[in-house]
């Protein structure tokens, strides 16, 4: 995999992977960017010694942990810019363990490189599946929502808010009837 995952600067990865760490051994495993960076990875799982196995830690960020790696289970990366959306889901049923948001960005240059499993000893384990690259597509990020407020120069309401979505990054457009003046006239 090393170097032709993808040279694109945005991509949507998914795979499906039974991550197990060892007894009371530290385990890891990283994509890196385009240039093999061995120093900042695009996704780190780094399993903690004291976490009993399936919790992992994501770009080394506490805060944002999957747990139940035990089991196979989905991975659905994109990236679109220096911003990068992780999903984690069971792939037996779809049941959510890592529901997609931003993880933290450790790479500032886009596209795929290696994938590397660092183990120790102790029965660390990992078995990779179903890997499929692409370019990204809008329903692969959030959605994000953007209001039209209608207000006079006083900035009291004159019409109801038009909430729209859009994807991530992507422009976002008001049609003309949205950018139409509205008119009212108090006596």
């Amino acid at each position: 995999l090393n170097g032709i995952l993808s040279s694109e600067e945005d991509f949507y990865m998914s795979f499906d992977i039974i991550l197990q760490g060892g007894n009371n051994q530290a385990s890891s495993f990283y994509i890196y960017d385009k240039n093999n960076s061995d120093s900042y990875p695009i996704l780190k799982l780094t399993q903690i010694k004291t976490d009993n196995y399936y919790n992992w830690y994501v770009n080394d960020n506490a805060d944002q942990t999957v747990s139940g790696t035990d089991v196979w289970c989905t991975f659905e990366l994109s990236r679109i810019g220096t911003r990068q959306y992780l999903k984690v889901k069971k792939t037996s049923d779809g049941t959510v363990l890592f529901a997609q948001q931003a993880i933290t960005n450790l790479s500032a240059d886009g596209g795929l490189g290696k994938m590397i499993f660092n183990t120790k000893r102790y029965y660390s384990a990992m078995s990779f599946d179903n890997l499929l690259v692409r370019t990204l597509k809008d329903s692969d990020l959030p959605q994000l929502s953007y209001t039209i407020k209608y207000v006079n120069e006083a900035g009291e309401s004159i019409a109801d808010d038009v909430i729209n979505t859009a994807a991530y990054g992507k422009s976002v457009t008001a049609s003309e009837e949205e950018v139409a003046a509205t008119l009212t006239y108090n006596n």
